[in-house]
Protein backbone atom coordinates (compact mmCIF):
# COMPACT_ATOMS: atom_id res chain seq x y z
CA UNK A 1 0.00 0.00 0.00
CA UNK A 2 1.63 3.21 -0.66
CA UNK A 3 -0.45 6.27 0.85
CA UNK A 4 0.56 9.93 -0.68
CA UNK A 5 -0.55 12.55 1.69
CA UNK A 6 0.87 14.52 4.49
CA UNK A 7 1.26 11.22 6.59
CA UNK A 8 3.30 7.93 6.21
CA UNK A 9 2.16 4.61 7.06
CA UNK A 10 4.78 4.01 9.49
CA UNK A 11 3.09 5.10 13.04
CA UNK A 12 1.55 8.51 12.37
CA UNK A 13 4.54 10.63 11.80
CA UNK A 14 4.90 13.24 9.10
CA UNK A 15 6.64 12.71 6.00
CA UNK A 16 8.91 15.71 6.74
CA UNK A 17 9.90 14.67 10.49
CA UNK A 18 10.55 11.02 9.03
CA UNK A 19 12.96 12.63 6.11
CA UNK A 20 14.48 15.19 8.88
CA UNK A 21 15.38 12.32 10.86
CA UNK A 22 16.81 10.32 7.91
CA UNK A 23 19.01 12.71 6.78
CA UNK A 24 21.01 13.08 10.35
CA UNK A 25 24.25 11.03 9.80
CA UNK A 26 25.11 8.75 12.87
CA UNK A 27 28.87 8.32 13.84
CA UNK A 28 30.06 5.23 12.68
CA UNK A 29 32.91 3.36 14.02
CA UNK A 30 35.44 0.45 12.52
CA UNK A 31 34.56 -2.77 13.15
CA UNK A 32 38.01 -3.55 13.46
CA UNK A 33 39.46 -1.08 15.49
CA UNK A 34 36.81 0.92 16.58
CA UNK A 35 38.34 4.22 14.98
CA UNK A 36 35.81 6.72 13.89
CA UNK A 37 34.95 6.41 9.96
CA UNK A 38 35.03 9.78 7.64
CA UNK A 39 31.10 9.47 6.23
CA UNK A 40 31.47 11.82 3.99
CA UNK A 41 30.20 11.52 -0.10
CA UNK A 42 34.46 11.91 -1.43
CA UNK A 43 35.40 8.85 0.67
CA UNK A 44 31.85 6.42 0.36
CA UNK A 45 32.28 4.18 -2.79
CA UNK A 46 30.30 1.31 -4.00
CA UNK A 47 31.50 -2.17 -3.50
CA UNK A 48 29.99 -5.01 -4.76
CA UNK A 49 29.40 -8.36 -3.10
CA UNK A 50 29.63 -11.65 -5.71
CA UNK A 51 27.59 -14.40 -4.09
CA UNK A 52 26.38 -17.07 -6.92
CA UNK A 53 24.79 -17.27 -10.01
CA UNK A 54 21.46 -18.04 -8.88
CA UNK A 55 20.94 -14.77 -6.61
CA UNK A 56 23.33 -12.17 -8.49
CA UNK A 57 25.21 -9.51 -6.83
CA UNK A 58 24.95 -7.23 -4.07
CA UNK A 59 26.01 -3.70 -4.10
CA UNK A 60 26.69 -1.86 -0.79
CA UNK A 61 27.98 1.25 0.02
CA UNK A 62 31.13 1.00 1.66
CA UNK A 63 34.39 3.28 3.10
CA UNK A 64 37.84 2.70 4.50
CA UNK A 65 39.22 3.07 7.57
CA UNK A 66 41.67 5.72 7.80
CA UNK A 67 43.63 4.12 10.70
CA UNK A 68 43.66 0.54 9.56
CA UNK A 69 42.66 0.45 6.07
CA UNK A 70 39.95 -2.36 6.66
CA UNK A 71 36.79 -2.07 4.17
CA UNK A 72 33.81 -1.20 6.48
CA UNK A 73 30.10 -2.22 4.66
CA UNK A 74 27.48 0.98 5.62
CA UNK A 75 24.40 -0.15 3.70
CA UNK A 76 23.05 -2.51 1.35
CA UNK A 77 22.29 -0.49 -2.04
CA UNK A 78 19.30 -1.59 -4.51
CA UNK A 79 18.69 -0.55 -8.00
CA UNK A 80 16.08 2.00 -8.96
CA UNK A 81 13.12 1.08 -9.39
CA UNK A 82 11.32 2.42 -13.26
CA UNK A 83 7.94 2.63 -14.01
Amino acid sequence: ITLIGEFSPVGNRKREDMEEKDMEIKEVNCSVCNHPLNISKENVYVAKNVKNLLFGNEDWSATDCPYCGCQNLLKRRFEKAVK
